[in-house]
């Protein structure tokens, strides 16, 4: 979504060429229309108040008709766009903590929406929508009387009474689709996974030739020879320093940070200091070490 949202600022509201943009990409257009379908079901749940849900009816009303006509780009300053993005971002975060006393701060937030939205995003659209309708219509008249002194929102289901697991689950997915920035070819962010993926999706395309059969192969030996070397590294070699006063451990964790990071995490331990003492950690260290940095290992 971070994605499309500066697409749309960049379009210098050409919506051809924007709708070209994100029909070519089926997630982000999924991901448009489920946002967009979460953020009006949970300012449903969240507005009590009959004045703001006549209001708020009325702005998704507007946004619907040039959804179907197409022309939602060059009807909409759509270079406001990132600041409504930010105040969205807050809203959903205060609803994942739910907090009583951030019930003041709530109000502020969807004043602050509502204001960018009529006053910035959708001004010139409303004196077109009122001009088309002979100046007389409903959703005009409340619209163009919004006082920016008046307070609204005072009416809230905050913090939401009837907290569901499905409730849970639709603001932790909707926090995600608004913050997370990562492209998906960056997915995942460590560069062995992602060639190995790329190779394996790949050779799924591949002209393989026929495999011989087994009896036309020759026949071979293979000699293995014998090291004296010790397969797995033991606690103290990986803490031993050398002549420049870097340990084995300590290069690993430079060379492969991001998996350094998810042994961390799998290990469910936070800091190096943890996996000392414990003889199941200490062995997963070692392992994880040695798949890295020793060969008869890995082999």
């Amino acid at each position: 979504l971070p994605v499309a949202l500066f697409m749309a600022k960049d379009s210098n509201r050409s919506d051809r060429e924007l709708n070209k943009r994100l029909n070519a990409d089926i997630y982000m257009r999924s991901a448009i229309r489920e946002c967009y379908a979460s953020c009006r079901n949970i300012l449903k749940v969240l507005v009590l108040g009959e004045r703001e849900k006549e209001i708020l009816q009325d702005i998704f009303s507007i946004v619907d008709q040039h959804i179907q006509s197409g022309d939602l780009s060059s009807s909409f300053n759509m270079d406001e766009l990132p600041k409504l993005y930010g105040q969205f971002v807050q809203l959903i975060e205060y609803l994942k903590d739910n907090r009583k006393e951030d019930k003041n701060e709530v109000v502020i937030v969807l004043q602050n929406m509502l204001e960018v939205v009529t006053r910035d995003i959708m001004e010139d659209t409303i004196e077109k929508f009122d001009q088309s309708q002979g100046g007389s219509s409903e959703t005009n008249q409340r619209m163009m009387q919004l006082d920016p002194q008046s307070q609204y929102f005072g009416k809230l289901n905050f913090p939401v009474a009837d907290v569901t697991d499905a409730w849970k689950e639709k603001i932790r997915r909707i926090h995600m689709l608004l913050t997370v920035k990562e492209s998906a070819m960056d997915v995942p962010s460590n560069l062995e996974a992602r060639r190995r993926i790329s190779f394996f999706s790949n050779s799924l395309f591949m002209d393989m030739p026929p495999a011989p059969k087994v009896q036309n192969m020759l026949s071979f030996s293979t000699l293995t020879p014998y090291l004296d070397e010790e397969v797995l590294f033991s606690v103290d070699s990986l803490d031993k320093a050398n002549e420049d006063g870097v340990s084995i451990l300590f290069y690993l964790q430079k060379i492969y940070p991001d998996e350094w990071d998810n042994f961390l995490e799998r290990v469910d331990c936070q800091y190096e200091e943890d996996l000392k003492g414990n003889a199941n950690l200490e062995e997963e260290l070692r392992l994880w070490a040695s798949y890295r940095g020793q060969t008869l290992t890995r082999t």
